[in-house]
């Protein structure tokens, strides 16, 4: 949905060059297209995590406390990225908050680049613990290899 409002109504995948020449007044439109679409992504990225966490946590039992404590850590760590990396930076970049989509206003941007690296990192360790998380539950597990099979087949495609 996010990337056919942008594509339909904000031209992305055209270049800038091309939409300030031709479209002029659809680039203002493309830029702060693109500037909504960095908190959803953030969201996006975040919810379905911690929608499988509180999974996880329903599913794991209160005896297993390791477990369980673990869950708890990446929900914070996931929680806490999601608003410090995904919310206060993109809000915060750019100052002012408006030299996002308008270059013209005076005004200046940190290192996008080094943001979006910064970005990813904590993004594919939560992602590798929690395709690691069921799986020591699992082994233990009283029944065939076919219904573990499956079961694991079931939380890892749940995880990506």
């Amino acid at each position: 949905m996010k990337m056919a409002v942008l594509v339909l109504v904000g031209r992305a995948g055209q270049h800038t060059a091309y939409l300030s020449f031709y479209h002029p007044d659809t680039l203002l439109l493309n830029l702060k297209l693109k500037t909504a679409a960095q908190f959803v992504y953030a969201l996006a990225v975040a919810l379905p995590k911690i929608a499988l966490l509180l999974l996880y946590l329903r599913i794991f039992p209160e005896g297993n406390r390791r477990a369980r404590t673990v869950i708890w850590i990446i929900l914070v760590v996931v929680s806490l990225h999601c608003l410090v990396d995904g919310i206060i930076v993109c809000f915060t970049i750019c100052q002012p908050f408006s030299y996002q989509w308008d270059p013209s206003s005076l005004g200046k941007c940190g290192n996008w680049l080094l943001v979006y690296k910064v970005y990813g990192i904590p993004n594919i360790l939560t992602d590798l613990a929690i395709l690691a998380l069921p799986l020591p539950m699992l082994s233990r597990l009283q029944m065939g290899k076919a219904q573990k099979m499956g079961l694991l087949l079931t939380l890892l495609t749940a995880s990506l």
